[in-house]
């Protein structure tokens, strides 16, 4: 392995002989093709389906998102079918999933994004796994998620919705798109106020600081298998001019 260890949680990419490309850091494929697990994925049933997808498919990261229903509660739940999809103008987009029933029901975030057009992403650290996981739980109705995750609200700057102050990224957004997909029902939203705990983010190069937030992601499907982002790897980005020259290298050896 090539690398310096900067941080407690940093690795850093990089070769003695600056070499890019050398032979001993090629990816050799691991299994001959003929003896690789092969699915024809719209012949599965959906349990399988759900289990291929998200055991190949992570670590996906999670968001804590908070909602209003129409009786002025506040909702809260996790998703990890989740992700950034853009940044002129920032764009989340989430999953809400249904309930199994006869006929299918949207889950409530769902339903009250649907309703007023608001959500807040708050982002989950290993810190809050917990609190992550109670509010992954069916409540009943007119019982509180908030309550049972012993977390602190506070209020949001442009939206109604509001921010969970123990995590350290909140992001207000407004809904801007729905697209539904079999099953699926995809709300993209545009991030119009973003909130950074201030030992996180250096304000004059609006840089966060990516080695202290301790992120929780989501791996495996139903069987709570969660990853941290307590170990890192940074590999600078190269040029053209840069794998050229050391691709020449390695063919003249």
């Amino acid at each position: 392995m090539f690398g310096v260890r900067t941080a407690s949680n940093v690795f850093w990419n990089t070769a003695s002989d600056r070499s890019l490309l050398k032979p001993t850091a090629r990816v050799e494929p691991l299994v001959w093709e003929s003896s690789l697990a092969q699915f024809n994925v719209r012949s599965l049933t959906p349990h399988d389906r759900y289990n291929l997808i998200t055991g190949t498919v992570g670590p996906r990261p999670i968001a804590l998102i908070t909602t209003i229903n129409e009786s002025g509660g506040v909702n809260a739940a996790p998703f990890s079918f989740f992700n950034v999809l853009g940044a002129d103008p920032p764009i989340v987009a989430f999953t809400p999933g249904f309930y199994y029933t006869m006929p299918p029901r949207l889950k409530d975030t769902g339903v009250n994004v649907l309703a007023n057009n608001e959500f807040v992403v708050n982002m989950v650290t290993e810190e809050l796994t917990t609190a992550m996981n109670i509010a992954g739980a069916d409540f009943p109705e007119m019982h509180s998620e908030i309550e049972a995750m012993g977390v602190t609200l506070s209020t949001s700057r442009q939206i109604k919705p509001p921010r969970i102050l123990e995590s350290p990224v909140n992001l207000e957004c407004v809904l801007v798109r729905t697209v539904e997909i079999g099953q699926n029902q995809v709300l993209f939203g545009e991030v119009i106020e973003i909130h950074i705990r201030d030992d996180l983010i250096d304000p004059k190069r609006m840089h966060v600081k990516y080695d202290r937030l301790n992120y929780l992601a989501r791996m495996a499907g139903g069987s709570g298998v969660y990853s941290t982002t307590r170990d890192l790897l940074i590999a600078p980005r190269v040029s053209y001019e840069q794998v050229r020259a050391d691709l020449k290298d390695v063919h003249s050896k």
